[in-house]
């Protein structure tokens, strides 16, 4: 049943996903607070959820410019515009007793699934003649709550470098 679920969270998120870069222009341009950092009207469910408009420590770095400059902050949100909404929306609770008992391990299996249905899958797969590595990572992120919450994830195209 958790699989039809995913299945049905994924049209919610995939129209954010191909919708979000546009939908970051609109939102930091109409609907972002006096001092830069959130959005209003109902736009709660754009922001991400540990982070405001001017973005993490990563984000800074890479960033030319003020991070409370217009089109840093629309950066951000193209990035993880969304965010909240597949954590609090779409999202499931976290299972603090099952993460507890797997955390050590987590790394040594692709797939996992709790009692209640809840999953995930991620992998790493080399890819040594381009010198990167494809990792999928689908369902719920069940290792890494935010408000006690496990975000909806689907990254099907992530390819991170390796030495």
């Amino acid at each position: 049943m958790m699989y039809l679920k995913w299945g049905l969270y994924l049209i919610p998120h995939a129209l954010i996903m191909a919708n979000r870069y546009w939908l970051s222009w609109v939102a930091v341009k109409f609907f972002s607070t006096e001092d830069k950092l959130q959005l209003t009207h109902g736009w709660g469910w754009f922001m991400t959820r540990d982070n405001p408009l001017t973005g993490d420590a990563g984000h800074q770095a890479r960033i030319t410019g003020s991070p409370y400059d217009f089109w840093n902050r629309v950066k951000w949100l193209q990035r993880n515009g969304g965010n909240s909404f597949n954590y609090m929306q779409i999202g499931v609770d976290y299972d603090k007793w099952f993460a507890f008992n797997n955390w050590m391990i987590q790394d040594t299996q692709n797939f996992w699934k709790r009692p209640d249905g809840a999953w995930q899958f991620r992998a790493k797969v080399k890819i040594p003649f381009i010198k990167r590595a494809w990792t999928p990572y689908i369902g719920w992120g069940l290792f890494g709550p935010v408000d006690n919450r496990c975000k909806f994830t689907c990254t099907i195209l992530r390819f991170n470098k390796i030495a």
